[in-house]
């Protein structure tokens, strides 16, 4: 087995630790922001999501309740929130 990692086999009843995993290929961690409208209202000017962070807006109606609408944004790294473009609604 030169040059390849063997996996792990490990019982259902067997507790897994950090030491146990072993590293794989160069994987990237994303972030998940989420909020209310208000929230977002209140720090989206100054919330900078990192490329590839989603970020979900939990949207509110007049009188601050859920109204039962997620929309979505996903950073770029470079705008902050409020100028980032929705990608999806569930209103469309």
């Amino acid at each position: 087995m030169r040059g390849r990692v063997a996996p792990i086999r490990m019982s259902p009843e067997q507790p897994v630790s950090r030491a146990d995993v072993r590293p794989n290929y160069n994987h990237k961690t994303i972030q998940v922001r989420r909020g209310t409208t208000a929230e977002w209202a209140e720090f989206g000017a100054k919330c900078m999501p990192l490329a590839g962070e989603f970020c979900a807006e939990f949207r509110q109606d007049a009188n601050g309740q859920p109204d039962g609408h997620v929309f979505l944004k996903i950073g770029n790294g470079v705008d902050v929130y409020n100028n980032l473009p929705y990608l999806l609604t569930d209103t469309d």
